[in-house]
């Protein structure tokens, strides 16, 4: 019974209800703080696209005949992108892998599809950043592994995908789908056979797997999250933060692609991405919440899965569609 009383009355014994409080004051915030910042940042952006609506310049034919945000077209691409954003952003891949297919499928034109992608696809990276952060997914902060293996990542991604365009030159179109797709499924295959393994971290893992990611991104343009995310479950880093070090990577190398179509492309429709931007920013923060709540192995369980289905479907695309 001392010892009972004992407990009750020590400050630090995890039964305090005044500890209890803190710590389900801390959880309330850390899912209350990036759910405010989205919805700051949406109906910001909102007012702006509906004050000062796009319009193509002269000369650019635009993606719709009209697409105001307030329209059924505006809504469509909205609720896409809301969807390909939530699957990107829980299993860390996905986005322009779905999303570019079905909007080549109702009828918009490459030019007006991959740079609306890469401007969505940075401000959702950023925000998921934050948002995985908050939710304790990775912690980002400065000087931690998971910054580090981050920034690794998106520096690898620009120089693999420099050196794949001299490649890529040479290279017969379908020999390159080909061989991304193996990669994906054979990185699919690799984490449900290890799912239950515990694999020690490598620094040369993390740079060999992402310099072979950001190549395989610069020959074809895409298979970069299946093959981060993947290359880190295999490096050994946790399902969980290997999602967020994803977000983080890939917003880095669609601010060079975003950057580059700007430069150098003067006639390019904006169209789509008001409403892309505005549909995978309010996926965001409930894709890292899923992440949070999702059981590490589950998680694994379901990139593993995710990632044999993409690189399944691309060789069916390439060899048999």
């Amino acid at each position: 019974m001392d010892r009972y009383r004992h407990q009750q009355d020590d400050p630090y014994h995890p039964h305090d209800p005044s500890l209890v409080r803190k710590e389900r004051k801390l959880r309330f915030l850390s899912v209350l703080r990036p759910l405010s910042v989205t919805a700051v940042i949406v109906i910001v952006l909102t007012v702006i696209f509906l004050l000062f609506p796009y319009e193509p310049p002269v000369g650019v034919e635009p993606a719709h005949e009209a697409m105001p945000l307030l329209s059924w077209s505006a809504l469509l691409i909205l609720v896409l992108g809301f969807l390909s954003g939530y699957l990107d952003s829980s299993i860390g891949m996905g986005y322009g892998t779905t999303l570019a297919p079905v909007l080549l499928l109702i009828g918009y034109h490459p030019m007006q599809i991959v740079p609306a992608i890469l401007v969505s696809e940075l401000l959702a990276a950023g925000t998921a950043t934050f948002a995985h952060h908050s939710f304790g997914n990775a912690d980002f902060r400065p000087g931690t592994r998971d910054f580090k293996v981050g920034i690794i990542l998106g520096t690898c991604s620009l120089v693999g995908a420099v050196s794949a365009v001299i490649v890529a030159i040479s290279v017969p179109p379908i020999f390159l789908k080909t061989w991304i797709a193996g990669m994906v499924l054979v990185v699919g295959i690799l984490i449900l056979t290890h799912a239950d393994r515990v694999i020690p971290f490598g620094w040369w893992k993390m740079l060999v797997f992402g310099l072979g990611a950001s190549f395989n991104k610069g020959l074809t343009g895409g298979g970069y999250g299946p093959l981060v995310t993947g290359a880190q479950l295999l490096s050994g880093v946790r399902s969980k933060t290997a999602v967020a070090i994803t977000a983080l990577a890939e917003g880095m190398t669609c601010v060079v692609g975003a950057v580059m179509y700007y430069l150098t492309c003067k006639s390019i429709d904006w169209s789509l991405t008001p409403p892309l931007i505005l549909g995978v920013l309010c996926a965001v923060p409930f894709a890292a919440l899923t992440v949070r709540l999702l059981e590490a192995r589950t998680l694994t369980i379901l990139i593993g899965f995710a990632t044999i289905i993409l690189g399944t479907v691309t060789l069916l695309k390439v060899w048999v569609f």
